[in-house]
């Protein structure tokens, strides 16, 4: 029988001198003051050296996990985005960087119009205090939740679909379809910001006629709006009609 040596530290903590005193005791037994006559041969001491070594590696195998450890629940590991959700968060905030600039110069021209011209209109403090919490209240869930409320919206259309017509793709192949086209998101947010700009020059700058200028800028922003959706719908339509 294997003589353990006595601890009086944690299992695991004195593992490397356990160790190297079975070697000392087994596999190298010429340290272990033993006279010539004692000396085992060299058949027994090649049997001693495999007991040894299959008992380590027993003992490793056991070490994967602490018999020790006391019982507890274990906590699920934090979700780990993918690379596609991760690129699609990060141009859905540029994308919101980019329209702040515009969003910012509009309320400065609209609360403060005797900055550029002396209309004689005025805006009342409460309102100015509400739209600018308005403003901010706005940018802050889209910046923590925008994706996330798009991908629940692009679940529930997945869930509809399934519903009525039977679905024949996986709602993950939908949100993956989600992520890439919302890569495309902060080049049409730039052309947007463009036009937006161009509305606020026209209206509070040069006075022009507030249909006039709404109407062709109107419909050229949708006419963005829609190179970022319209793909979208159609790559979840050849995702449906594939088998």
């Amino acid at each position: 029988m294997l003589a353990f040596p006595r601890t009086n530290a944690a299992p695991f903590c004195n593992i490397r001198l356990f160790c190297q005193s079975l070697n000392r005791r087994f596999v190298h037994p010429v340290s272990c003051n033993l006279t010539s006559s004692d000396t085992p041969t060299q058949p027994e001491t090649i049997g001693q050296n495999d007991i040894v070594h299959q008992y380590l590696a027993d003992l490793a195998r056991t070490m994967i996990t602490n018999p020790y450890e006391p019982p507890q629940a274990k906590l699920n590991s934090p979700r780990q985005d993918s690379e596609d959700r991760v690129a699609a968060l990060r141009a859905l905030r540029t994308s919101l960087y980019i329209l702040l600039v515009p969003g910012i110069y509009n309320f400065i021209c609209f609360h403060f119009p005797e900055l550029f011209s002396n209309s004689g209109f005025q805006v009342h403090e409460l309102a100015r205090v509400a739209n600018l919490t308005l403003l901010c209240l706005t940018v802050g869930l889209i910046w923590i939740g925008g994706l996330a409320l798009l991908e629940r919206v692009a679940a529930i259309i997945h869930w509809a679909l399934k519903r009525m017509l039977g679905s024949n793709s996986s709602f993950e192949r939908w949100q993956a379809e989600l992520h890439l086209a919302l890569r495309r998101s902060p080049t049409l947010a730039f052309w947007g910001a463009i036009l937006w700009i161009i509305w606020c020059l026209a209206i509070f700058s040069f006075h022009l006629d507030f249909v006039t200028v709404s109407l062709p800028i109107g419909i050229a922003a949708h006419l963005l709006a829609a190179c970022l959706y319209v793909p979208l719908v159609y790559q979840w339509y050849k995702l449906e009609q594939s088998r």
